[in-house]
């Protein structure tokens, strides 16, 4: 009996996004447990990687990337640095133009995996690295490099606001349709990255995206809302639950505070100790347990005191629900999430219930609670809809891809590539010196605007003046390590 052969981690990649072995049509990203943007980038380079590692491009034909969002650009930028044609499709007017505008959201590439990566503020890859901050400055960022990458390259074509209806089998490659008429290229390879939809919406519910504008803050500073439910306990509904009850909210600066206050301390451990995936803990009494320490324990009273005072009296207390589950700790959310809802319910600042969101005559009904509607402030978070594969897959394809992807979540959403496939073949090393020098700068100035940044032999170094707070400044960037001269420029 001939012995059982191991996939490797690139042919297990390609297989679970490959939903039909006849076609070379692969999809990405719209059946993983984690939509964060550091998940999605490694997604794409993973998928890149391992269609080269895989001999699964061909360099005679162009390749289709249809989708613009970040999975679908970082895709197209891999596979260009990697020697191949990229066709780039967006049916909007603008790459990434769902987070683009939106500013009442901070992001940050440690935060959903903490404690199970440091809290790092920057990412460290390849290209296309980002440093923490407010989600439109982050995607602007992200939009120059890729640009000034398409223009100093004839192998990168990006067709914006134009929207692909389908992909078809033709004599010599795969050919897209659009509003009826039919690409006149040829195509080796399609990847399909068209995201993971809009938000799911229940009946008689409207959802308003994740990314848009909500006028949530403004809200709970109003006499006229007496209840805010908040329905779904994935990481938009914990998001936004922490964002009704504490003033001091910050964006979700808040969030990442409390992860830097927690990182390396026995409450991290804790979490980590009962937890054996970066998915953390679905045991309840975990994060209760970390949350009474965070309370107790004079070690973090500097943080129970921020917590106390931005969740004051004053603040609504809101009413949090799901379907399924006898507590918010069930889901995938990310851990620090989970601990500062177990924080905020400790106090009775959030309540809990298990329960369909239903509309009850002239109110609202979660379970056996009943509120009045007009005294009502609902927020829908039940996930994206998944939709826009649906034009392109069949029921069974998609099937296969959720079950393949889900499985596979954790070797797609970390760094998987061995090779150095992802480096360059024409990037110096001075030009990727300067290169990251560039993003260092820009990333150090949004933190302080009077900083200056040197590239030395051993990593970034920063002169700051007198009035700078030292511990908004990283001690990595992109993975490079970053030294504070000892000597300080004036502040004045």
């Amino acid at each position: 009996m001939a012995a059982k052969v191991e996939k490797t981690i690139s042919k297990q990649i390609v297989d679970a996004c490959q939903p039909n072995r006849a076609r070379d049509i692969y999809c990405i990203g719209s059946f993983g447990h984690f939509v964060n943007f550091s998940a999605q980038q490694h997604r794409a380079l993973n998928l890149a990687w391992a269609l080269h590692k895989e001999d699964r491009l061909d360099n005679t034909k162009a390749i289709a990337v249809i989708g613009g969002g970040l999975t679908g650009v970082t895709l197209a930028a891999a596979l260009v640095r990697g020697g191949y044609t990229v066709h780039l499709f967006e049916h909007r007017k603008e790459l990434m133009a769902h987070q683009l505008s939106t500013d009442h959201r901070l992001v940050h590439p440690a935060i959903n995996s903490w404690p199970f990566v440091p809290m790092i503020p920057s990412s460290s890859l390849p290209f296309l690295n980002w440093v923490s901050g407010p989600c439109s400055k982050v995607v602007s960022g992200l939009l120059r490099e890729f640009e000034e990458m398409a223009e100093q390259t004839d192998r990168l074509q990006i067709f914006r606001d134009l929207e692909i209806s389908n992909v078809d089998d033709g004599l010599e490659g795969l050919v897209l349709s659009h509003k009826g008429a039919v690409t006149g290229t040829r195509y080796g390879c399609v990847v399909l990255a068209v995201g993971f939809g809009d938000e799911k919406e229940e009946e008689s519910f409207p959802a308003i995206s994740y990314w848009h504008p909500d006028g949530i803050e403004h809200q709970t500073l109003t006499q006229d809302i007496q209840y805010f439910l908040v329905s779904g306990c994935g990481d938009g509904g914990l998001i936004d639950a922490l964002r009704v009850i504490h003033r001091d909210f910050d964006k979700g600066g808040l969030i990442f505070e409390t992860a830097y206050a927690l990182d390396g301390t026995a409450v991290a451990e804790m979490i980590l100790a009962h937890s054996d995936s970066g998915r953390g803990s679905n045991k309840k009494a975990v994060y209760i347990d970390a949350a009474r320490m965070i309370a107790s324990d004079p070690s973090y009273a500097n943080l129970q005191k921020t917590l106390v005072r931005s969740a004051g009296l004053k603040r609504p207390v809101v009413r949090l629900s799901a379907r399924n589950g006898t507590d918010p700790f069930l889901s995938n959310a990310a851990p620090v999430h989970k601990l500062m809802i177990a924080h905020a319910m400790l106090s009775d600042r959030i309540l809990y219930s298990q329960g369909t969101l239903v509309r009850n005559g002239n109110g609202v009904q979660v379970g056996r609670n009943k509120y009045d509607a007009p005294n009502t402030k609902i927020v829908v978070r039940h996930g994206p809809n998944g939709n826009p594969i649906q034009r392109f897959c069949s029921q069974e394809e998609i099937t296969f891809l959720r079950r393949e992807q889900e499985d596979l979540e954790d070797v797609l959403s970390k760094k998987s590539w061995t090779e150095p496939y992802l480096d360059a073949a024409n990037e110096t090393v001075g030009t990727r010196a300067e290169r990251l020098h560039r993003q260092a700068v820009r990333a150090i100035k949004l933190i302080c605007p009077e900083a200056s940044v040197s590239a030395g032999n051993r990593g970034f170094q920063i002169v700051l003046p007198k009035s700078a707070d030292l511990k908004r400044i990283p001690h990595e960037l992109f993975g490079i390590p970053v030294k504070i001269r000892a000597t300080r420029k004036s502040g004045g």
